[in-house]
Protein backbone atom coordinates (compact mmCIF):
# COMPACT_ATOMS: atom_id res chain seq x y z
CA UNK A 1 0.00 0.00 0.00
CA UNK A 2 2.69 2.20 0.67
CA UNK A 3 4.48 1.78 -2.19
CA UNK A 4 1.12 1.90 -4.16
CA UNK A 5 0.69 5.40 -2.49
CA UNK A 6 4.64 6.74 -3.22
CA UNK A 7 3.89 5.66 -7.04
CA UNK A 8 0.91 7.82 -7.06
CA UNK A 9 2.50 10.96 -5.63
CA UNK A 10 5.52 10.74 -8.15
CA UNK A 11 2.88 10.49 -11.20
CA UNK A 12 2.90 13.56 -12.56
CA UNK A 13 0.59 16.39 -12.83
CA UNK A 14 -2.96 15.90 -15.36
CA UNK A 15 -2.37 17.34 -18.12
CA UNK A 16 -5.31 19.58 -18.84
CA UNK A 17 -4.75 21.32 -21.87
CA UNK A 18 -3.04 19.86 -24.63
CA UNK A 19 0.12 21.29 -25.79
CA UNK A 20 -0.26 24.16 -28.75
CA UNK A 21 1.00 23.69 -32.04
CA UNK A 22 4.30 25.52 -30.93
CA UNK A 23 4.27 23.23 -28.15
CA UNK A 24 4.46 20.32 -30.24
CA UNK A 25 7.00 21.23 -32.59
CA UNK A 26 9.32 22.13 -29.57
CA UNK A 27 8.44 18.07 -28.54
CA UNK A 28 9.31 16.66 -31.91
CA UNK A 29 12.36 18.96 -31.80
CA UNK A 30 13.84 17.85 -28.42
CA UNK A 31 12.85 14.11 -28.88
CA UNK A 32 13.33 13.72 -32.45
CA UNK A 33 16.38 11.11 -31.69
CA UNK A 34 14.14 8.93 -29.66
CA UNK A 35 11.32 8.99 -32.60
CA UNK A 36 13.82 8.30 -35.19
CA UNK A 37 16.21 5.76 -33.33
CA UNK A 38 14.25 4.65 -30.18
CA UNK A 39 17.19 6.02 -27.77
CA UNK A 40 16.09 6.99 -24.33
CA UNK A 41 17.02 10.39 -24.01
CA UNK A 42 15.17 12.56 -21.68
CA UNK A 43 11.97 10.66 -23.11
CA UNK A 44 11.47 9.17 -19.35
CA UNK A 45 11.90 13.26 -17.78
CA UNK A 46 9.27 14.30 -19.91
CA UNK A 47 6.05 15.73 -18.33
CA UNK A 48 3.72 14.11 -19.91
CA UNK A 49 4.98 10.49 -19.41
CA UNK A 50 2.24 8.37 -17.30
CA UNK A 51 0.36 11.56 -17.09
CA UNK A 52 -3.72 11.96 -16.75
CA UNK A 53 -5.33 13.85 -19.91
CA UNK A 54 -8.49 15.99 -19.89
CA UNK A 55 -11.41 14.59 -21.60
CA UNK A 56 -10.56 17.86 -23.72
CA UNK A 57 -7.00 17.55 -24.00
CA UNK A 58 -7.19 14.02 -25.25
CA UNK A 59 -9.90 15.27 -27.88
CA UNK A 60 -7.97 17.98 -29.33
CA UNK A 61 -4.78 15.63 -29.74
CA UNK A 62 -7.13 13.25 -30.74
CA UNK A 63 -8.12 15.50 -33.56
CA UNK A 64 -4.25 16.35 -34.64
CA UNK A 65 -4.45 13.06 -36.27
CA UNK A 66 -8.04 12.94 -37.35
CA UNK A 67 -8.26 15.59 -39.20
CA UNK A 68 -5.34 15.73 -41.01
CA UNK A 69 -5.06 18.24 -44.24
CA UNK A 70 -3.87 21.06 -42.37
CA UNK A 71 -1.93 19.71 -39.41
CA UNK A 72 2.23 19.60 -40.41
CA UNK A 73 4.06 16.56 -39.63
CA UNK A 74 6.03 17.85 -36.71
CA UNK A 75 2.69 18.21 -35.05
CA UNK A 76 1.41 15.17 -36.35
CA UNK A 77 4.65 13.13 -34.88
CA UNK A 78 4.46 14.97 -31.68
CA UNK A 79 1.05 14.08 -31.38
CA UNK A 80 1.03 10.69 -31.62
CA UNK A 81 4.19 10.18 -29.64
CA UNK A 82 2.31 11.98 -26.83
CA UNK A 83 -0.46 9.67 -27.06
CA UNK A 84 1.64 7.07 -26.56
CA UNK A 85 3.33 8.48 -22.90
CA UNK A 86 -0.05 9.48 -21.60
CA UNK A 87 -2.32 7.03 -19.39
CA UNK A 88 -5.17 6.73 -21.75
CA UNK A 89 -8.59 4.20 -21.19
CA UNK A 90 -9.03 1.17 -23.67
CA UNK A 91 -11.41 2.58 -25.25
CA UNK A 92 -9.45 5.72 -25.71
CA UNK A 93 -6.74 3.52 -26.94
CA UNK A 94 -8.88 1.75 -29.02
CA UNK A 95 -9.51 5.28 -30.70
CA UNK A 96 -6.32 6.72 -31.09
CA UNK A 97 -4.86 3.40 -32.79
CA UNK A 98 -7.61 3.72 -35.17
CA UNK A 99 -6.35 6.58 -36.54
CA UNK A 100 -3.06 6.09 -36.88
CA UNK A 101 -3.52 2.81 -38.77
CA UNK A 102 -5.27 5.24 -41.11
CA UNK A 103 -2.32 7.64 -41.09
CA UNK A 104 -0.34 4.72 -41.40
CA UNK A 105 -2.49 3.04 -44.56
CA UNK A 106 -1.94 6.93 -46.42
CA UNK A 107 1.92 7.14 -45.58
CA UNK A 108 2.71 6.31 -49.45
CA UNK A 109 0.13 8.85 -50.23
CA UNK A 110 0.78 11.92 -47.94
CA UNK A 111 -1.25 11.25 -45.10
CA UNK A 112 -4.06 13.19 -46.33
CA UNK A 113 -1.84 16.06 -47.72
CA UNK A 114 -2.34 16.79 -51.24
CA UNK A 115 0.58 16.24 -53.49
CA UNK A 116 0.27 20.12 -55.03
CA UNK A 117 0.70 21.45 -51.13
CA UNK A 118 4.20 19.10 -50.99
CA UNK A 119 5.35 20.12 -54.27
CA UNK A 120 4.65 23.89 -53.64
CA UNK A 121 6.21 23.90 -49.95
CA UNK A 122 9.67 22.46 -51.66
CA UNK A 123 9.91 24.18 -54.77
CA UNK A 124 7.90 27.79 -54.70
CA UNK A 125 10.73 28.80 -52.86
CA UNK A 126 13.35 27.74 -55.41
CA UNK A 127 11.09 29.01 -58.42
CA UNK A 128 11.41 32.22 -56.64
CA UNK A 129 14.99 32.26 -55.68
CA UNK A 130 15.45 31.53 -59.51
CA UNK A 131 12.88 34.25 -60.81
CA UNK A 132 14.94 36.70 -58.51
CA UNK A 133 18.63 35.86 -60.09
CA UNK A 134 17.30 35.99 -63.74
CA UNK A 135 15.18 39.24 -62.74
CA UNK A 136 18.73 40.34 -61.37
CA UNK A 137 20.59 39.56 -64.14
CA UNK A 138 18.18 40.91 -66.94
CA UNK A 139 18.48 44.19 -65.27
CA UNK A 140 21.66 44.26 -64.79
CA UNK A 141 22.47 43.32 -68.37
CA UNK A 142 20.64 45.91 -69.53
CA UNK A 143 21.96 48.53 -67.31
CA UNK A 144 25.30 48.33 -68.26
CA UNK A 145 26.73 46.68 -71.89
CA UNK A 146 30.11 46.36 -70.52
CA UNK A 147 31.38 42.31 -70.47
CA UNK A 148 31.81 42.97 -67.10
CA UNK A 149 28.41 43.36 -66.22
CA UNK A 150 26.75 40.51 -68.32
CA UNK A 151 29.59 37.78 -66.54
CA UNK A 152 27.97 39.71 -63.24
CA UNK A 153 24.82 39.04 -64.17
CA UNK A 154 25.47 35.42 -65.69
CA UNK A 155 27.00 34.19 -62.63
CA UNK A 156 24.21 35.38 -60.36
CA UNK A 157 21.67 33.20 -62.52
CA UNK A 158 23.73 30.44 -62.49
CA UNK A 159 24.29 30.70 -58.65
CA UNK A 160 20.81 31.65 -57.94
CA UNK A 161 20.09 27.95 -59.67
CA UNK A 162 22.27 26.25 -58.15
CA UNK A 163 20.64 27.20 -54.44
CA UNK A 164 17.84 27.13 -55.71
CA UNK A 165 18.39 23.29 -56.53
CA UNK A 166 20.08 22.54 -53.50
CA UNK A 167 16.89 24.23 -51.43
CA UNK A 168 14.71 22.37 -53.35
CA UNK A 169 16.55 18.96 -52.52
CA UNK A 170 16.92 20.38 -48.53
CA UNK A 171 12.85 21.09 -48.48
CA UNK A 172 11.93 17.55 -50.43
CA UNK A 173 14.15 15.84 -47.52
CA UNK A 174 12.78 17.45 -44.97
CA UNK A 175 9.07 16.31 -46.15
CA UNK A 176 10.11 12.66 -46.69
CA UNK A 177 11.71 12.85 -42.98
CA UNK A 178 9.16 14.14 -41.33
CA UNK A 179 6.65 11.65 -42.65
CA UNK A 180 8.72 8.83 -41.88
CA UNK A 181 8.87 10.45 -38.78
CA UNK A 182 5.42 10.18 -38.40
CA UNK A 183 4.99 6.79 -39.26
CA UNK A 184 7.98 6.07 -36.88
CA UNK A 185 5.80 7.87 -34.08
CA UNK A 186 2.77 5.82 -35.05
CA UNK A 187 4.31 2.47 -34.88
CA UNK A 188 6.08 3.04 -31.68
CA UNK A 189 2.81 3.69 -29.79
CA UNK A 190 0.70 0.74 -31.49
CA UNK A 191 3.83 -0.69 -29.69
CA UNK A 192 3.09 0.55 -26.32
CA UNK A 193 -0.99 0.01 -27.21
CA UNK A 194 -0.37 -3.81 -28.77
CA UNK A 195 -4.15 -3.57 -29.90
CA UNK A 196 -4.51 -6.66 -31.94
CA UNK A 197 -6.88 -4.89 -34.30
CA UNK A 198 -3.39 -2.89 -35.36
CA UNK A 199 -2.08 -6.22 -36.71
CA UNK A 200 -2.81 -5.97 -40.45
CA UNK A 201 -1.19 -2.49 -40.86
CA UNK A 202 1.62 -3.99 -38.75
CA UNK A 203 2.05 -6.81 -41.36
CA UNK A 204 2.35 -4.43 -44.26
CA UNK A 205 4.94 -1.60 -42.75
CA UNK A 206 7.24 -4.64 -41.76
CA UNK A 207 7.79 -5.12 -45.85
CA UNK A 208 9.14 -1.52 -45.89
CA UNK A 209 12.66 -1.29 -45.08
CA UNK A 210 13.08 1.74 -43.44
CA UNK A 211 10.38 0.63 -40.82
CA UNK A 212 10.62 -2.51 -40.51
CA UNK A 213 12.50 -2.85 -37.02
CA UNK A 214 10.00 -0.86 -35.61
CA UNK A 215 7.41 -2.60 -37.00
CA UNK A 216 8.70 -5.99 -35.66
CA UNK A 217 8.96 -4.88 -32.50
CA UNK A 218 5.47 -4.08 -32.71
CA UNK A 219 4.52 -7.19 -34.13
CA UNK A 220 6.00 -8.58 -31.23
CA UNK A 221 4.27 -7.15 -28.35
CA UNK A 222 1.24 -7.46 -30.40
CA UNK A 223 0.70 -10.89 -30.90
CA UNK A 224 0.72 -12.33 -27.80
CA UNK A 225 -2.10 -10.72 -26.78
CA UNK A 226 -4.18 -12.43 -29.30
CA UNK A 227 -6.11 -15.22 -27.18
CA UNK A 228 -7.60 -18.33 -28.33
CA UNK A 229 -10.70 -17.06 -27.66
CA UNK A 230 -10.65 -15.32 -30.40
CA UNK A 231 -10.26 -18.35 -32.87
CA UNK A 232 -12.99 -18.39 -35.51
CA UNK A 233 -13.60 -14.80 -34.95
CA UNK A 234 -10.47 -13.42 -36.74
CA UNK A 235 -10.47 -12.50 -40.22
CA UNK A 236 -9.77 -15.19 -42.62
CA UNK A 237 -7.13 -12.44 -44.27
CA UNK A 238 -5.52 -11.89 -41.03
CA UNK A 239 -4.87 -15.77 -41.09
CA UNK A 240 -3.21 -15.73 -44.42
CA UNK A 241 -1.24 -12.96 -43.85
CA UNK A 242 0.16 -14.17 -40.90
CA UNK A 243 1.05 -17.13 -42.44
CA UNK A 244 2.61 -15.26 -45.40
CA UNK A 245 4.74 -13.64 -42.67
CA UNK A 246 5.77 -16.35 -41.46
CA UNK A 247 7.08 -18.00 -44.56
CA UNK A 248 8.54 -14.77 -45.57
CA UNK A 249 10.95 -13.86 -42.63
CA UNK A 250 12.27 -17.09 -41.98
CA UNK A 251 14.57 -17.87 -41.03
CA UNK A 252 16.21 -13.81 -40.10
CA UNK A 253 13.94 -12.80 -37.31
CA UNK A 254 13.88 -15.88 -34.96
CA UNK A 255 11.80 -14.20 -32.15
CA UNK A 256 9.34 -13.33 -34.69
CA UNK A 257 8.96 -16.95 -36.19
CA UNK A 258 8.28 -18.12 -32.42
CA UNK A 259 5.72 -15.39 -31.50
CA UNK A 260 3.87 -15.62 -35.48
CA UNK A 261 4.08 -19.89 -34.55
CA UNK A 262 2.17 -19.16 -30.72
CA UNK A 263 0.18 -16.86 -32.63
CA UNK A 264 -0.80 -19.42 -35.07
CA UNK A 265 -1.56 -21.80 -32.32
CA UNK A 266 -4.01 -19.71 -30.32
CA UNK A 267 -5.99 -18.84 -33.55
CA UNK A 268 -4.75 -20.91 -36.74
CA UNK A 269 -7.35 -22.52 -38.85
CA UNK A 270 -5.77 -25.00 -41.04
CA UNK A 271 -4.89 -22.98 -43.78
CA UNK A 272 -2.45 -22.27 -41.59
CA UNK A 273 -0.57 -26.28 -41.50
CA UNK A 274 1.21 -25.94 -44.23
CA UNK A 275 2.95 -22.55 -43.43
CA UNK A 276 4.00 -23.73 -40.42
CA UNK A 277 5.16 -27.28 -41.39
CA UNK A 278 7.65 -25.44 -44.22
CA UNK A 279 9.18 -22.89 -41.39
CA UNK A 280 11.37 -26.12 -40.08
CA UNK A 281 12.68 -26.57 -43.74
CA UNK A 282 13.70 -23.18 -43.90
CA UNK A 283 15.56 -23.73 -40.44
CA UNK A 284 19.34 -24.96 -40.06
CA UNK A 285 19.27 -26.48 -36.88
CA UNK A 286 23.31 -25.23 -36.44
CA UNK A 287 22.91 -21.83 -37.23
CA UNK A 288 19.33 -21.07 -36.06
CA UNK A 289 19.68 -19.94 -31.93
CA UNK A 290 16.24 -20.67 -30.84
CA UNK A 291 16.19 -23.97 -32.74
CA UNK A 292 14.59 -26.06 -29.54
CA UNK A 293 12.05 -23.44 -28.43
CA UNK A 294 11.32 -23.30 -32.28
CA UNK A 295 11.10 -26.51 -32.64
CA UNK A 296 8.64 -26.88 -29.88
CA UNK A 297 5.97 -24.21 -30.94
CA UNK A 298 6.18 -25.85 -33.73
CA UNK A 299 5.35 -29.43 -32.90
CA UNK A 300 2.59 -28.28 -30.07
CA UNK A 301 1.12 -25.95 -33.00
CA UNK A 302 0.85 -28.55 -35.86
CA UNK A 303 -0.87 -31.28 -33.10
CA UNK A 304 -3.57 -27.99 -32.56
CA UNK A 305 -4.15 -27.38 -35.86
CA UNK A 306 -4.52 -30.68 -36.89
CA UNK A 307 -7.60 -31.01 -34.71
CA UNK A 308 -9.14 -28.08 -35.18
CA UNK A 309 -8.76 -29.32 -39.48
CA UNK A 310 -10.79 -32.36 -38.44
CA UNK A 311 -13.36 -30.40 -36.50
CA UNK A 312 -13.39 -27.81 -39.27
CA UNK A 313 -13.49 -30.10 -41.95
CA UNK A 314 -16.46 -31.80 -40.58
CA UNK A 315 -18.81 -28.52 -39.96
CA UNK A 316 -17.85 -27.97 -43.66
CA UNK A 317 -19.18 -31.04 -44.74
CA UNK A 318 -22.11 -30.76 -42.68
CA UNK A 319 -22.73 -27.70 -44.08
CA UNK A 320 -22.15 -28.61 -47.53
CA UNK A 321 -25.16 -31.36 -46.80
CA UNK A 322 -27.26 -28.76 -45.73
CA UNK A 323 -26.89 -26.93 -48.67
CA UNK A 324 -27.62 -30.23 -50.98
CA UNK A 325 -30.99 -31.30 -48.68
CA UNK A 326 -31.70 -28.79 -46.02
CA UNK A 327 -34.33 -30.78 -44.40
CA UNK A 328 -31.77 -33.55 -43.80
CA UNK A 329 -30.92 -32.46 -40.24
CA UNK A 330 -34.99 -32.00 -39.17
CA UNK A 331 -35.42 -36.04 -40.64
CA UNK A 332 -32.45 -37.16 -38.37
CA UNK A 333 -33.91 -35.17 -35.35
CA UNK A 334 -37.09 -36.70 -36.49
Amino acid sequence: RLAQQRQKESRPAPVEEAPSSKELRALYADHTEYLRHGTIGGVLKTRYADADLTLEAFEELVDLLENRGAVAWQVRAAAAWLLGQVRLSEGQKHRVSKALCVLLRERKSGMGVRWQKRVGYAALPSVALLGLGGVFALVLGRMTALPQGQMVGQAALFFSTLIGLGMLGVRWHNIVTQQRDVVLASLRTLCKFALPDSLPILFDTFTDTDTYKVSEKALLATLPKLETSQYGRIEPTLIAEMCNLLTDCTPWHPPLMIALVEALERVGTKEAIRPVQKVMSHVDRGSFPQFEVLSEAVERTLEILRARAEIEEELEAQERQYHLDPYAVIREEG
